[in-house]
């Protein structure tokens, strides 16, 4: 039941329903398949962007090339600290928390919700 509803028999499920999906639907099931890829060009773009900034506002007040160069070092590490703390605290603003079922057995484990594990004896010994 599981695989239809949680796992990988989830989109088997949703295709043999017809099910239809709105655009922000659409672009949360994007970004959840692809969230590292997302993640790493956020980060990349970020640094890019404040590291460009400072360096070209350097520029602008007559910082020469070798100068530059040298402070670009410095600027884009501490860029990429920015940028990722930044991203980091936009994802947690933005995924929201998947809340599990809770199953108390504190008193032991009713028998409906017993199970057998069975571990093969290896043949090889």
């Amino acid at each position: 039941m599981g695989f239809y509803l949680v796992d990988k028999g989830r989109t088997r499920l949703e295709r043999a329903a017809k099910m239809r999906f709105s655009l922000p639907k659409i672009m949360t099931r994007i970004g959840r398949r692809f969230a590292f890829f997302f993640y790493v060009s956020s980060i990349t773009i970020v640094i890019l962007s404040v590291g460009v900034w400072i360096l070209a506002m350097a520029h602008f007040h007559g910082t020469g090339l070798m100068n530059l160069i040298i402070l670009s070092v410095p600027v884009f590490l501490a860029a990429s600290h920015f940028a990722v703390a930044w991203i980091n605290r936009l994802s947690l603003m933005m995924v929201q928390p998947v809340i599990l079922p809770r199953m108390e057995f504190v008193k032991g484990v009713p028998p409906e919700f017993s199970t057998l594990v069975v571990i093969p004896d290896d043949a090889s010994e």
